[in-house]
């Protein structure tokens, strides 16, 4: 394939004692980049099993305390605290990502530096873009292609999961927005979205071309249709959608294969939680046990 390096986080990559990398380093063709703390595919992973019902496991109360086993979507995400304390549990928990102004910068370094003042055509969707994967970069490219200035509404984690139930959002609002000012169709992104689009926001906003895609994760009623204001002016573009997949089809794939994805979970899990433990003892000249 002719490649001129391999890239991989400062983190160590072991299957099975051996290092996957281990030929790039020999070949001098291997980088290694800092891994931004609390982002993990293996803990988003760890949040979908969650909704597997078709097997057991422990959970923390809101105190702390071992109870009995009840499905997941009764489990308040509270138990987060301490979950490394309670070894060998799946338990919802928050995500330890922290987002600080320079980290909301590196992510916006590719938006526009006027905003959207030289815009003659804003366009605005709204979403939770939760998983945020193919389908999604797929309805902004086509919502980029109807004006000069793409506005992306993301909604808060309560308004997602009054809408979604259970566990949703799987990923939570400050994940979910710096996965779409990742997009480069994006022009900029609002964040905590209100529900329903009103005259208001589209004056202040200056928005010309509301969008929406057919397949959406959150969907209401007609009688709730929080696009009744851009609809009745005539501005509301519905999207095709050229892919089916949703976040739900996303975690129906985990759930199948829950039982080997777990095991995988709590290893892997366990490799990043050393991992920066030995790193912070690292950084700080201190020492860990």
């Amino acid at each position: 394939y002719d490649i001129d390096f391999v890239v991989h986080g400062d983190d160590p990559c072991i299957v099975d004692g051996k290092d996957v990398y281990a030929d790039a380093k020999a070949r001098g063709i291997y980088r290694s980049i800092p891994r931004t703390e609390g982002v993990s595919t293996t803990d988003i992973v760890g949040r979908m099993l969650l909704h597997t019902k078709s097997h057991h496991v422990t959970y923390l109360d809101e105190d702390m305390h071992p109870v009995a086993s009840k499905p997941p979507h009764k489990m308040s995400c509270l138990v987060a605290a301490r979950e490394a304390e309670w070894k060998g549990s799946l338990a919802c928990h928050r995500s330890s990502f922290l987002t600080t102004s320079a980290v909301m910068r590196q992510f916006s370094m590719g938006l526009p530096l006027d905003g959207a003042k030289k815009a003659k055509r804003i366009v605005y969707i709204d979403g939770a873009w939760d998983m945020f994967h193919s389908g999604h970069i797929d309805t902004l490219r086509q919502a980029r292609e109807l004006g000069d200035f793409l506005l992306v509404g993301v909604h808060h984690d309560a308004v997602v999961n009054q809408i979604r139930k259970d566990n949703f959002p799987v990923m939570n609002m400050q994940e979910r927005v710096l996965s779409v000012l990742g997009c480069q169709y994006v022009d900029d992104v609002l964040l905590d979205a209100p529900w329903a689009v009103t005259r208001t926001m589209l004056a202040s906003l200056e928005i010309s071309v509301i969008a929406q895609v057919s397949v959406k994760d959150e969907i209401l009623g007609e009688d709730e249709d929080p696009y009744r204001v851009p609809k009745d002016m005539g501005i509301f573009t519905l999207l095709d959608s050229v892919s089916n997949l949703t976040v739900t089809e996303i975690m129906n794939r985990v759930q199948k294969q829950h039982l080997e994805l777990r095991k995988r979970y709590e290893e892997k899990s366990a490799g990043e939680r050393s991992f920066f433990e030995q790193k912070h003892a690292a950084d700080t000249g201190g020492t860990r046990t």
